[in-house]
């Protein structure tokens, strides 16, 4: 379950186990896939004992009217307009990209002559790549 459902159970249920519902049926609002990297594990305490990359997949659900109480879903409100906001940005975003690839597949361009950004890969070791990325105009 995404950290911030996590937090509003918590707040709900305290930290008592056996306060909490054995089963939970909601609605999922979105599923994250993350690779476990050190930077995941520590930011992510409870994924500690995965190997290092594989992934691991947070799913927030709404717990409005269900689970937690309205008083608890108030206390929470600012994270989770700010968390549909994002929601709703990377939509418009994949939305734009998909207008944008049709209509160059209609052109008759191929996808390899999008203009994706330039990546330079810097290679420290096997096990560490490091990325930035230019965006040429």
């Amino acid at each position: 379950m995404h950290p911030l459902n996590m937090a509003m159970m918590i707040r709900q249920f305290e930290n008592n186990p056996e306060s909490w519902p054995q089963q939970l049926s909601v609605q999922v609002i979105e599923k994250e896939s993350h690779p476990v990297t050190t930077r995941t594990r520590d930011r992510f305490k409870v994924f500690g004992h995965l190997p290092l990359n594989s992934t691991f997949q947070l799913v927030e659900v709404d717990l409005t009217d269900i689970v937690v109480s309205e008083e608890i879903h108030e206390q929470f409100r600012n994270q989770i307009e700010l968390r549909k906001e994002k929601r709703s940005e990377r939509r418009k975003q994949a939305k734009r990209m998909e207008k944008l690839m049709s209509e160059r597949l209609k052109k008759g361009e191929k996808l390899a002559n999008l203009n994706y950004p330039k990546v330079l890969l810097e290679i420290t070791s096997v096990y560490r790549i490091t990325s930035q990325i230019f965006v040429l105009s």
